[in-house]
């Protein structure tokens, strides 16, 4: 499959070339008949094995798997009612004190302890996102929002209706 592909590419980039090349030459008009009747039949085998490359080449679409609150499928029907019956696990304290956002590295403050995407923290707590309205985290298959600071002062004087001053 990967070999048609790369032939089906090839194949492209040598008409392109062959393409400029045969303009150049007709611009300037050196070319004789016979090698630009050639082209044309090498032009035309080229056309029809493109389009079989094509007819064979499958796209296939890509699948996102995005079911995060569902049963864990790996895990037994007793196991999944042991945890149904403890109920949903609660999240440790965690405070949210600062986050950096704007980087291609973004970082928060939790607990005094600087965090990155991926670290985990506090029993167990695994960082997934860090962006300017918070930190989402993970604990015990569930997902939690960390609001940030600002926006919960914010939330605070949008319920006052009026200013912080």
């Amino acid at each position: 499959m990967r070999k048609k592909f790369s032939a089906l590419i090839h194949l492209f980039i040598l008409l392109l070339v062959l393409g400029m090349a045969v303009n150049y030459s007709w611009a300037i008009d050196l070319k004789p008949k016979k090698l630009r009747d050639n082209y044309n039949v090498v032009l035309e085998k080229a056309e029809k094995e493109i389009s079989a490359l094509a007819e064979q080449v499958i796209i296939r679409p890509t699948v996102n798997y995005t079911a995060s609150n569902l049963r864990d499928p790996f895990k037994g029907p007793q196991e999944d009612k042991e945890e149904k019956e403890e109920g949903p696990a609660k999240l440790p304290e965690l405070k949210l004190q600062g986050i950096v956002w704007g980087t291609d590295n973004p970082q928060a403050i939790i607990n005094n302890i600087v965090v990155k995407k991926g670290d985990a923290i506090a029993g167990g707590v695994r960082i997934l996102e860090i962006n300017r309205d918070g930190v989402v985290v993970f604990f015990k298959n569930r997902n939690y929002n960390l609001s940030s600071p600002v926006m919960e002062q914010l939330e605070k004087i949008q319920k006052k209706g009026g200013t912080d001053d």
